[in-house]
């Protein structure tokens, strides 16, 4: 499962955490709690 990145050009600092679960990929939501 593959979500869309929500990051765009031009970025000068980039905060990064983890990567979103399988429940928020399948639900289509960066996080899903």
């Amino acid at each position: 499962m593959k979500l869309p990145d929500r990051v765009r050009p031009p970025v000068r600092v980039l905060f990064v955490g983890i990567n979103p679960g399988i429940r928020s990929a399948a639900i289509g939501h960066h996080f899903a709690g």
